[in-house]
């Protein structure tokens, strides 16, 4: 938020999101099936959408399609 877009620190810290968020995804996936928590296992595949479509989209931000 503070930091300008585009910016290499700014990008570290988007991978470390990025990241950060598959740590989620893995630990409420893993804490849903071992406490039998439906809920955090659909709430964890919504993050798990959410941050792939995201990383998608930059990835392919500089590509022009044909």
């Amino acid at each position: 938020m503070f930091l300008k877009k585009g910016n290499s620190l700014h990008k570290r810290l988007g991978l470390l999101f990025y990241w950060s968020l598959w740590g989620v995804v893995v630990s409420s996936t893993v804490i849903s099936i071992w406490k039998k928590i439906p809920f955090l296992f659909f709430m964890g595949n919504f993050v798990l959408y959410q941050n792939y479509s995201g990383h998608r989209v930059l990835k392919n931000k500089l590509q022009i399609p044909n």
